[in-house]
């Protein structure tokens, strides 16, 4: 009764389970189940639940729930969260470490559920180069959130600029569809396609991400990317050099070079 009232009559679109470690999935099953009602129609609630644990232990975690539901629960990705905790404050952690399906993300995209900080971390928090971490997580696959205190206490929101979360959200909204293709990861620079989708309502172009992790110069790469003859627009970036990149334009097979800045990130849009 108390899932229908916030569903229902509240308008709530969701429900985050705390702790699933502590209760039976059959309960998670029977809440998600429910044939809750809004606008006069049947509404399926999104669904999170906080397992903090390993890879592993989440991976199973999901097997069991998702059979007795319509697999639409999505796990926190505490995997992927520790990795970029290890990109911002550990020197010289190698990129490679984030192309393998160590992360939620990269084995069940549909059911990950992307954070960079919560308020659970505390002396964990992230304290270097946060806006590396977000950038990751708004490109790629799964259901990203921003965490309250990043966006207004750490005034990482920073409206009106390139170089924040409100640019991240824009670009995740209009570009940020399809599926993610790694085109080249080394140990300081990772380079990502999401190739875009569209419907007869719906388009989400794609996009190029570039995250350099060299700390004293801009770094790119040529890469063969999916779009032939075609130009790209810088649409969100930041590091340690906030300066404009240039526009880009792809050879006849595709080709061309997306650079960062240092310690930082580049988002490039088809335009």
């Amino acid at each position: 009764e108390y899932a229908r009232m916030l569903i229902e009559e509240l308008g709530f679109d969701g429900l985050r389970f705390d702790f699933v470690k502590g209760f039976g999935a059959w309960m998670i099953g029977l809440l998600a189940k429910y044939r809750y009602v809004k606008d006069g129609k049947e509404f399926t609630p999104f669904i999170v639940g906080e397992y903090w644990s390993g890879a592993e232990d989440i991976d199973h975690w999901l097997d069991r729930v998702n059979k007795l539901t319509d697999t639409q629960i999505a796990a926190f990705d505490f995997p992927l969260r520790y990795k970029l905790k290890n990109v911002c404050d550990t020197p010289h952690y190698d990129l490679r470490n984030l192309t393998d399906d160590g992360a939620v993300v990269m084995k069940r995209p549909l059911h990950a559920a992307t954070f960079v900080d919560n308020h659970d971390m505390g002396d964990n928090a992230i304290v270097n180069d946060k806006m590396m971490a977000y950038s990751f997580i708004m490109v790629h696959e799964g259901y990203p959130s921003v965490f309250w205190y990043d966006y207004y206490n750490n005034g990482l929101a920073r409206p009106g600029t390139p170089n924040g979360i409100d640019a991240l959200i824009s670009a995740h909204h209009k570009y940020a569809g399809g599926d993610s293709q790694i085109l080249h990861a080394d140990p300081d620079l990772y380079i990502m396609q999401r190739v875009g989708w569209k419907d007869d309502s719906t388009e989400q172009p794609g996009l190029i991400y570039v995250l350099n992790n060299l700390g004293n110069q801009w770094s790119g790469t040529s890469v063969k990317t999916k779009w032939p003859n075609q130009k790209f627009a810088p649409i969100a970036w930041d590091g340690h050099d906030t300066a404009h990149p240039d526009e880009r334009t792809t050879d006849g097979e595709g080709n061309s070079e997306f650079p960062a800045p240092p310690r930082g990130f580049a988002i490039y849009a088809p335009v």
